[in-house]
């Protein structure tokens, strides 16, 4: 934690100096050059914060690398394993200015930071809207990563954690929401067709696409012949086709003017609706969110126009003023208390949240079960106001840099019970009835919901139970718990997994698929690869 905070509270220094220059040169006295030039030194300090944080977490990460060396292998998940320790650090290391650089309007930063973090890539690669480990990635020229796609160099399967090099060579393809596993392969010019995932270590052919999960050879592909090439493989040598005309089958019973018919049946005054409670909605956001930034305003107002600017900017900058000790002691601070007012948003966040997540339990206490969607009911609203009130800290808390104070929120506002040492990688998490064990871990794009919205032509229901995962379990990337879901103890589910409405799961279990099947040890060492993690 005090890494982190060093990281971010160093790469605002060079900004802070470079905003100083800005108003000693265009702020005394103010006139039109300085409101033209004012966005433009914006960005600039947005900018320079990108690369003080890049240098800045590369330093720290030469030092602890020259402690510890980063390996390749099967360690522990536990603090007395050092190489699953230093794994932790080093991410935490790399929180900061990957969270700045992929905040980044225009998304060409993103090369750097991985050419920075040791991963060997190509400025031609497109690779914005996909997540990539920073480490143990390797890429060749001309890659495509698709929106949503997971490219790993480390993965956490049960308590362990198997960090393998991954290799994309020249003119690949990876489709949408895809998932590429520690240590797989790809051949020149592979396709991986979208959401679909390889297996740890999995080596694909060059000019070949893959599908499925785990991904399935379905032909060659030469990239220099026609497209139509592509779209026979695709739609005619796989099993594609099939799954599409058995879609089309059963849907198909369904004919489009009876739909339509059935639909203009409906008279206006019939038709369900769930009206949108502006009297509710409004001053919710004004309270939560106007609120929760009002008062830390306050202070950084003070702060900014009796201190700041005073002492500070309105001195000129040179060597003389950069020298003095409480210039410096005032550049020393200011990032820790931006920090520590962002943090104060935070904090009011979740506070109002709680006191409104109150008020609304005991006027209309929240209960499990099927909501009838087709009527209007006091149920029904509280429902919906509930699901908006709690929409805003949570993402408010897990897209902040600080993304582990999520636990602390989501346990303060009292919908959720979080245990202790469990993680939450970059996801969707349900905004209520959500309990979970002790030192659980949830990877990237996991998704836990608490309800679903059943049916079709308004004649909906709302299946709204909540998700129990037990003590130590594992959900790997891509892995899905719909409502209802209860996961035992030491339990795992790999990558691209999903439970159906109300699934229970037993202990000590590894599971693959939807709806998910217990797989047996044979299978769990296919899918890793030929590594043996023991009993």
């Amino acid at each position: 934690m005090l890494i982190h905070l060093s990281i971010i509270t160093l790469s605002f220094y060079p900004a802070l100096i470079s905003f100083w220059i800005f108003l000693s040169n265009f702020a005394n006295p103010i006139t039109i050059i300085f409101y033209l030039l004012f966005p433009l030194e914006l960005l600039f300090c947005y900018l320079i914060i990108v690369f003080s944080s890049i240098f800045i977490a590369k330093i720290f990460l030469l030092v602890v690398n020259l402690i510890h060396k980063p390996k390749e292998g099967v360690f522990k998940r536990s603090k007395d394993d050092k190489d699953y320790i230093y794994w932790c650090l080093r991410g935490l290391i790399k929180k900061w200015p990957v969270w700045i650089t992929h905040n980044f309007p225009m998304p060409y930063l993103d090369n750097l930071l991985f050419k920075v973090f040791g991963v060997k890539t190509n400025s031609g690669n497109y690779m914005f809207e996909g997540w990539i480990d920073c480490e143990f990635i390797e890429f060749g020229k001309n890659v495509i990563v698709g929106v949503g796609s997971v490219v790993m160099g480390a993965i956490i399967i049960d308590n362990y954690l198997i960090i393998q090099k991954t290799i994309i060579e020249d003119d690949s393809i990876i489709g949408a929401h895809s998932l590429v596993a520690p240590g797989t392969k790809f051949g020149k010019g592979t396709i991986l067709n979208a959401v679909s995932s390889t297996h740890i270590n999995q080596v694909l052919e060059s000019g070949c696409v893959y599908k499925g999960t785990p991904a399935i050879k379905i032909g060659d592909y030469n990239v220099n012949e026609k497209i139509d090439n592509l779209k026979v493989i695709l739609f005619e040598k796989s099993d594609s086709k099939e799954i599409y005309q058995n879609v089309h089958v059963e849907t198909s019973i369904y004919d489009k003017s009876n739909i339509r018919q059935q639909t203009n049946n409906l008279k206006k005054e019939d038709k369900p609706h769930v009206r949108v409670q502006f009297h509710i909605y409004i001053p919710v956001i004004i309270l939560n969110v106007g609120g929760s930034f009002l008062i830390p305003a306050i202070p950084f107002f003070i702060f900014l126009y009796e201190v700041l600017i005073p002492y500070l900017f309105s001195t000129p900058f040179g060597c003389i003023n950069f020298t003095n000790l409480f210039s410096q002691f005032l550049l020393l601070i200011t990032p820790l208390v931006l920090m520590g007012l962002y943090l104060l948003h935070l904090f009011f966040v979740a506070l109002f949240t709680k006191l409104l997540y109150k008020w609304s339990e005991k006027l209309s206490p929240s209960r499990q079960g099927v909501l009838d969607r087709n009527f209007e009911s006091r149920e029904l609203n509280f429902y919906h106001h509930r699901s908006f009130l709690l929409k805003y800290p949570t993402l408010a808390f897990s897209k902040s840099p600080f993304p582990w104070l999520t636990n602390l929120a989501l346990n303060f506002i009292g919908a959720n019970k979080i245990g202790k040492r469990t993680t939450f990688e970059d996801q969707f998490i349900t905004k209520e009835f959500l309990n979970t064990g002790e030192n659980c871990y949830f990877g990237q794009f996991c998704y836990l919901t608490n309800h679903l919205v059943d049916g079709f032509f308004g004649e909906e229901n709302i299946t709204f139970f909540g998700v129990k995962i037990g003590n130590n379990s594992v959900l790997s990337v891509y892995c899905g718990g719909f409502p209802g879901t209860e996961i035992g103890e030491y339990s795992t589910l790999l990558p691209m997994s999903a439970t159906v409405k109300l699934d229970k799961l037993g202990d000590n279990g590894y599971y693959a698929g939807f709806p998910l099947k217990r797989i047996t040890k044979e299978e769990l060492k296919k899918y890793l690869g030929g590594i043996d993690i023991g009993d």
